[in-house]
């Protein structure tokens, strides 16, 4: 669904009264009443147009006025209340929530959002938006019920009618769903994730490359990079202890952390980036234009934020810990002495254990 955001603007055309405005905005400029040429700023401000210069820009809420001269046009990201499945076959689908709009959860087509868990009913359970926002949940006499919880390593409470608050769980059935407040940018890449997945030139289940991808456009890449001189590096990705897993909690719950932990990493690398599957367990990332140094910033941020990662029961309280290697191609050696390289750091690296809470 694509989202739908206003954006209202206010014009300033005194240069204190944009200085007063970027600091409410959380954006200190250096003093009261500078140019709006010297208040580019990073983060919630992404864009200052100047004199009718456009740049490209985060849609929001919109700041515009003239100051010292020159058009100063602030962009704020809007956040809309968001309901993103954690874990399971439907795990990155996701539903917007606008006011006074309503969308139903369930595991027939016609809901707005399909969850395909057996365990949800038909239609499960209505999520409602207010005019000011408030979230409220009504379970519809469902067969397993729904409950909402703050922390996942408590079973939630099961209700008819409640309010969901953001960064809560929603537990639709066996299905936990997660309230969360994103902006158009995080959104945009959540949709074309999704995409992704159901895209059928893509592996089933993760969204990744086709491992004959390897072959089919690997070589090219490396050519590309080889012609211009760019680097090119690599990182593995492999959960640990599977096997483990398997035998405390079954086959599906495994099954459901490899797969999982593959779309996490689809999700959390560029766009631009290439991911598929080394071997049934290895996520293989490809970054173009990245080298050795950038590379491992990247590896050790993947790994920490997937072992940081807030799995549902029966593994809450639980941390996914997972190995990695990197390497950087040369520009010449064969693809599989570099991935190899990777790949060797990967298995030589100390294993982490699972700890269960």
């Amino acid at each position: 669904m694509k989202p739908r955001v206003s954006t209202p603007t206010l014009n300033i055309t005194d240069p204190e009264e944009l200085g007063e405005i970027l600091r409410r905005l959380d954006q200190e400029p250096s003093r009261k009443g500078d140019d709006p040429q010297k208040l580019v700023k990073q983060g919630e401000i992404s864009t200052i147009e100047l004199s009718g210069r456009s740049e490209r820009m985060t849609p929001g809420l919109l700041v515009g006025g003239e100051a010292n001269g020159s058009r100063a046009t602030l962009m704020r990201p809007v956040r809309i209340p968001t309901l993103r499945v954690v874990c399971g076959r439907d795990m990155l689908h996701f539903i917007n929530l606008f006011p006074g709009e309503e969308v139903i959860l369930g595991r027939e087509e016609t809901a707005t959002l399909v969850l395909a868990d057996a365990s949800v009913s038909r239609r499960h359970v209505r999520v409602t938006c207010s005019p000011e926002g408030e979230v409220v949940v009504q379970d519809l006499k469902s067969l397993n019920g729904t409950s909402i919880t703050d922390d996942l390593m408590v079973k939630g409470q099961q209700i008819d009618k409640a309010t969901l608050l953001p960064n809560c769980w929603l537990e639709v059935g066996g299905v936990v769903v997660h309230l969360e407040m994103l902006n158009l940018e995080q959104l945009g890449h959540l949709e074309r994730m999704v995409a992704r997945l159901e895209d059928d030139k893509r592996e089933p289940g993760t969204g990744l490359l086709p491992t004959s991808w390897l072959e089919s456009g690997l070589p090219e890449l490396m050519r590309r990079h080889q012609r211009t001189g760019r680097p090119l590096s690599c990182v593995l990705v492999e959960p640990d202890q599977l096997d483990s897993l398997r035998v405390r909690f079954g086959e599906l719950v495994m099954k459901d952390v490899a797969t999982g932990v593959a779309r996490l990493v689809m999700w959390k690398v560029r766009e631009t980036d290439f991911c598929l599957h080394y071997s049934p367990r290895v996520t293989l990332v490809l970054l173009p234009e990245v080298s050795l140094s950038t590379a491992a910033v990247v590896s050790e941020r993947l790994r920490r934020e997937l072992i940081a990662y807030r799995w549902p029961r029966p593994l809450a309280g639980s941390r996914v810990m997972v190995s990695t290697g990197l390497a950087e191609w040369d520009g010449h050696e064969p693809m599989g002495d570099w991935i190899g390289r990777a790949f060797a750091m990967l298995e030589s690296g100390s294993r982490r254990s699972l700890r269960l809470g």
